[in-house]
């Protein structure tokens, strides 16, 4: 039996959505690296950023998991982005 997948449309939003939350982690990620590569961040730091990027990360994949549905990727990448926020947060506080 054939099970139809999601709308283009909502995978290609989705597609969006989660690659904007994957430059905006690359940008802090890039940043971390620097820093923690420096020696010039706390030492919370390393294992706090890790920790909520893998959030966002879990989020994100959770979103193309649920895809087929309405309303739950839009919930999950809303969730994903505030990690992902967080995180730039962190890394331009530390610095």
């Amino acid at each position: 039996s054939y099970r139809a997948g999601p709308p283009s449309t909502r995978m290609l939003a989705v597609c969006a959505w989660a690659t904007a939350i994957g430059l905006v982690g690359l940008g802090g990620a890039v940043r971390a690296v620097a820093t923690v590569t420096a020696g010039a961040g706390p030492a919370w730091f390393e294992r706090t950023f890790a920790a909520v990027g893998t959030a966002a990360v879990v989020l994100t994949a959770a979103a193309f998991l649920t895809a087929r549905w309405t309303r739950p990727p839009w919930f999950l990448l809303a969730l994903a982005t505030v990690p992902a926020a967080v995180n730039v947060g962190l890394t331009v506080g530390v610095l």
